[in-house]
């Protein structure tokens, strides 16, 4: 019996497993043997398991065709430090990318190998394509528990709601906090003109507004009405951050409106001429730089073990990241399980 293997993006973790199971056909990297790794092969367990155990889902792509997967194999993946680390904190699990094409489109893998790390509650915690050696790999491991690690204290230490202080007397007042100075946005230029109109046209200071601690300046009453009807449309995405420097080097560097590019009704600004080539060259890669997740919908993975897409019109925002939702009442749950 032959078995056609599903396309659709928005099918569920279960059915891509129930199916899967079928057709891989052993071509899932099976355990590496008692003194290697102990690789699982089935998804929907293992982040059972992770979640039973509280440990870290440790996803890695492989491809047989990948030289890098192959070298990984035999020199990060067999060094005693990381086989140490894989048995005493984390799930490892180990999926062909040609056979898991939906769930690895669906975690955002661009490259061979990858390593997506996932907490209990169904957060991307780290993720990593390409080669590491041996020590390189065993510090991201380490760094990825210990970020687990301050959220899980931060979590315990938070006081909890409707919690009361050990004295009965009341807390002296606070003064009130100092005003912070909003700062300029756009290096003065009218985000307007810049999105509308694809030009760089000088915003005047008597004509301006600020907006979630920015300052924006317009070239004339009529844009700025239409900025305050519908901000989202003008602001940049992530915060104005560059997209490029962000997401290949790790580094949070302001972009600059000269630099920037429009893509999909969305404003991206770019360090410099080079970061916004990169960008246009492949702005798929770039363009979800302020998607939590790589926009996959928290309630649904969390809750379900499903990896479904979210939809951008249930997007709350979360510490400046946008947590898409696959349907409004899973928007709703997850809003209530973020406060």
């Amino acid at each position: 019996m032959t078995h056609r293997k599903s396309r659709s993006i928005g099918m569920g973790l279960v059915a891509l497993l129930g199916f899967g199971l079928v057709w891989l056909d052993g071509r899932v990297a099976e355990g590496a043997g008692p003194a290697g790794i102990e690789w699982r092969s089935d998804l929907q367990r293992a982040n059972a398991e992770a979640k039973a155990k509280q440990r870290l889902l440790w996803v890695q792509f492989t491809g047989s065709w990948c030289h890098f997967c192959t070298l990984m194999d035999g020199e990060s993946f067999i060094h005693p430090k990381i086989v140490g680390q894989s048995r005493q904190h984390f799930v490892p699990i180990k999926l062909q990318c040609d056979t898991n094409e939906e769930v690895a489109a669906q975690l955002g893998v661009t490259g061979l190998p990858a390593t997506i790390l996932v907490s209990p509650s169904g957060e991307i915690v780290a993720k990593h394509e390409g080669y590491l050696d041996p020590e390189s790999f065993h510090a991201f491991l380490e760094s990825a528990r210990a970020r687990m690690a301050r959220a899980a204290v931060a979590k315990a230490t938070a006081p909890a709601r409707g919690a009361k202080t050990a004295s009965d007397s009341p807390a002296p007042p606070t003064p009130p906090p100092a005003r912070v100075e909003a700062s300029l946005a756009l290096s003065g230029f009218c985000p307007v003109s810049l999105v509308q109109d694809h030009r760089l046209v000088q915003g005047q200071n008597a004509v301006s507004l600020e907006h979630e601690g920015h300052v924006y300046r317009f070239a004339n009453p009529v844009v700025r009405d239409t900025f305050q009807r519908q901000p989202e449309r003008f602001i940049p995405v992530n915060s104005g951050r560059c997209p490029v420097k962000q997401v290949d080097r790790g580094q949070a560097k302001s972009g600059e409106a000269r630099f920037g590019v429009l893509f999909q009704g969305h404003l991206y600004l770019c360090s410099d001429d080079t970061s916004r080539v990169q960008f246009m060259k492949n702005p798929e890669r770039y363009c979800h730089v302020d998607l939590a997740d790589r926009g996959l919908c928290p309630h649904c993975w969390g809750h379900d073990f499903v990896l479904a897409k979210g939809q951008p019109q249930w997007s709350p925002t979360r510490d400046e990241f946008r947590d898409s939702t696959a349907e409004l009442a899973a928007r709703r749950s997850e809003a209530s399980t973020r406060r």
